[in-house]
């Protein structure tokens, strides 16, 4: 459009149009009028994932210490399958596909690898995969307790928890500039994971005091899990107060 003089008259063609100028808050976010019943706005365009993380993996962590430790004279490692195939395994696997596109490295990876533990625990003990129990409930599969190889299924679990004795030291160098409860609970799990491994072994046995302190340390580090959960959870935006998380490096 062009005036009498010739020249372009600058916007004129928006006059008495919707204005589509980007407003920004204070903070330098950018504004919206979208509202979410009982739950505030923070102005972002992905949720932060990891509070969800860490409870689904300290609840599957707990999980397995009770099966570990026969609470309640519950000795069958199939007890913990569900718990842990849905929130050990699946849901944990969404949660590592998020931090990813969230940009965070050491946050998929960490619960990528759990994610992995816990969905290589599942297949071996669901039948469906041919690993133990039977294919169609009368010829059991290589690794049931009946199978051409059941007596080498305790060797099978203590080769697989091995390959994480190595994994979580990684992953413990790589916090060190994290926070002091994420190299917590890589500490707490990798005395789990070496005792496990002892454990399978060994034969296995629910009896011992070697499956008891495994349990415990299974547990331990699913109450720290549930710790950092709620770290991320309970910020500055969401809740009145907040909960320390021992940060190793000194914040600029």
């Amino acid at each position: 459009m062009s005036d009498s003089s010739g020249t372009n008259a600058p916007h004129a063609g928006f006059d008495g149009g919707q204005d589509v100028s980007l407003v920004r808050t204070a903070g330098g976010h950018e504004a919206t009028t979208s509202q979410q019943p009982a739950f505030p706005d923070f102005h972002r365009k992905l949720a932060d994932p990891s509070g969800f993380a860490w409870l689904a993996l300290g609840s599957a962590m707990t999980l397995y210490a009770v099966n570990v430790i026969g609470s309640r004279g519950i000795e069958l490692p199939n007890a913990a399958t569900p718990g842990m195939l849905a929130l050990g395994a699946v849901l944990l696997a969404l949660a590592t596909i998020f931090e990813f596109i969230s940009g965070r490295t050491f946050a998929g990876t960490m619960f990528g690898v759990y994610s992995g533990f816990f969905g290589g625990f599942v297949i071996i003990h669901v039948a469906w995969f041919g690993i133990t129990g039977s294919y169609d409930g009368q010829r059991p599969n290589n690794y049931a307790p009946t199978g051409t190889a059941g007596s080498e299924l305790a060797s099978l679990q203590g080769l697989w928890i091995s390959t994480f004795v190595i994994f979580v030291p990684i992953l413990f160098l790589a916090a060190t500039r994290q926070s002091g409860t994420i190299m917590a609970f890589l500490g707490s799990t990798e005395v789990f994971f070496i005792l496990q491994m002892i454990h399978f072994f060994q034969g296995s046995d629910p009896a011992t005091k070697l499956a008891k302190a495994t349990g415990a340390f299974s547990f331990l580090s699913g109450i720290i899990a549930w710790y950092n959960g709620a770290t991320s959870l309970l910020t500055s935006d969401s809740a009145f107060f907040t909960l320390p998380t021992f940060d190793v490096v000194k914040s600029d």
